[in-house]
């Protein structure tokens, strides 16, 4: 049934004057099932993916942001509200962006410790991985939205509020000084509006949902993370079961995975069937994989054992990289984090010269520690709770050093003594409590509670009582790693 009606109470908007107008607007298009032709108008800006803008060449440079009006959007939420609760057991357990109590930090940890877990393995057992990326989703939104939406058992009232939103919409383009005329919008969802985020997550919802069966019998397994349109796929290779010797008439010398003259048995190659797959999906889904942003990464740490990673996604041959940036965090095929603390180090290490430039014109302390929070340090402490277990101690300095510079800039103090003045936290201890924040509200409130596991009986032990599961580790590395790290932390407060 359609409710009655929307009180001022459940909005967005605080001012009571507008209130009630709004509800009244709210109502009536409740009730008609007609979006307003004025609300279905995208003013989209364009935003560039490159370093420099001036390197913008064509539309696979630039990324494409709606706005539309704000009632629009506060209509959508009040939308969302409804819908999620409906959809919710439909969902992909795998999906990890765009809904709530989801987060990057919660696909890397999943994804780390599927790498990590079998790696650590007593059988010698490798991990490829498949970074994927889709070529302008958000363009190629369509009906077939509306169909899943109503196989999830959405009621009708509904899904005529969202065909007509979807119904007649039009945009115009601002770039640099330019402003486009306005066109129709014969399809996609709006990038930047809720309804077009929450309509491209069921359309690309049930791709590669659903394991292949039968599962090979050496035991590898996969694993598939969504972040609304990005995903990642990971199998394991058994390296005693499912090698074979290489049928290729290789070249010599042999570069270094090609030594053992080895190849992955065709039906074990786990990954590649889901390539496949993947490939065959998306496009009935009118998807088109990004062959040039798709990209291999091998883990294998047996030096016995080695193969050459060749993968295809349709006719093309993917690119191997050693170092892969995902979801803003550098992965290294040898799970160390050289690259991922020189990237932010050197990321927070220009917001000093700013600093030197607000001190030279008289600009007092307090904002300076405040714009180095929030411009500086928080780039030495991005995506935190995946790395910090397991960075080294000179890694750790080098974090430091960059808060020294900052420290010195604003209050030429030795370091422990200006971090007191501006009330700064170390940030060892900073990292420590950020992962133990990320640990508690994912054991509380999230999507991916799976990631840790309360034991039935927890024992009673002389450091206390320990009532998560620690994951038993054969390596460092192991130990080091996401999960076991968090959960010590969990064991540790408790």
């Amino acid at each position: 049934e359609i409710p009655l009606r929307l009180v001022g109470s459940e909005m967005c908007i605080r001012d009571s004057q507008w209130a009630e107008p709004a509800t009244k607007i709210f109502n009536t298009i409740i009730e008609s099932a007609k979006w307003p032709k004025d609300w279905k108008r995208e003013h989209m800006i364009t935003i560039h993916k490159t370093q420099d803008p001036r390197m913008v060449k064509d539309e696979d440079n630039v990324r494409s942001i709606s706005k539309t009006s704000f009632l629009s959007k506060t209509l959508e939420n009040i939308l969302g509200d409804w819908l999620l609760p409906m959809v919710d057991k439909y969902l992909d357990p795998g999906q990890c962006g765009g809904l709530k109590n989801t987060s990057v930090n919660r696909y890397l940890v999943k994804l780390l410790n599927f790498i990590h877990t079998a790696v650590d393995q007593p059988v010698p057992t490798a991990v490829v991985m498949a970074a994927l990326d889709l070529s302008k989703a958000y363009n190629r939104g369509d009906s077939m939205g509306i169909e899943d939406l109503y196989d999830m058992h959405v009621p009708s009232w509904l899904l005529a509020i969202i065909c007509s939103y979807l119904t007649e919409r039009t945009m115009t383009l601002k770039y640099q000084q330019a402003n486009s005329s306005e066109r129709s919008l014969p399809g996609g969802y709006g990038a930047g509006t809720w309804l077009g985020g929450f309509l491209f997550i069921i359309k690309f919802n049930g791709i590669c949902m659903r394991p292949p069966i039968p599962r090979p019998l050496s035991g590898n397994k996969a694993i598939q993370l969504k972040f609304v349109d990005d995903a990642t796929k990971a199998a394991t290779i058994n390296l005693r079961k499912s090698l074979t010797p290489d049928t290729q008439n290789r070249s010599f010398p042999l570069n270094f995975c090609e030594r053992t003259q080895m190849m992955i048995k065709p039906e074990e190659n786990l990954l590649q069937q889901e390539l496949s797959r993947f490939v065959e999906e998306t496009s009935s889904n009118n998807f088109v994989l990004n062959q040039k942003k798709t990209f291999i990464m091998s883990f294998n740490f047996s030096k016995k054992h080695a193969f050459p990673p060749e993968f295809h996604a349709g006719t093309e041959v993917l690119e191997v990289k050693p170092v892969l940036k995902v979801l803003g965090v550098m992965l290294q095929n040898e799970l160390k984090w050289d690259s991922q603390i020189e990237n932010i180090t050197k990321k927070a290490s220009k917001t000093i010269w700013r600093l030197r430039r607000m001190k030279q014109l008289g600009v007092d302390n307090t904002t300076l520690a405040i714009f180095w929070k929030s411009e500086g340090r928080v780039h030495l402490e991005a995506n935190c709770p995946v790395w910090t277990g397991a960075i080294t101690k000179r890694q750790s300095r080098s974090l430091s050093r960059v808060q020294r510079k900052a420290v010195a800039t604003i209050t030429g103090k030795e370091y422990e003594k200006g971090c007191s003045d501006l009330k700064l936290e170390m940030l060892p201890a900073r990292r420590k409590q950020l992962s133990m924040k990320f640990a508690e509200k994912t054991v509380k409130k999230s999507r991916h509670q799976d990631i840790f596991q309360m034991l039935p009986n927890p024992p009673t032990t002389r450091k206390g009582k320990k009532v998560w599961y620690e994951p038993v580790s054969h390596s460092r590395r192991h130990q080091k790693s996401p999960v076991p790290y968090l959960s010590r932390l969990l064991n540790n407060n408790e």
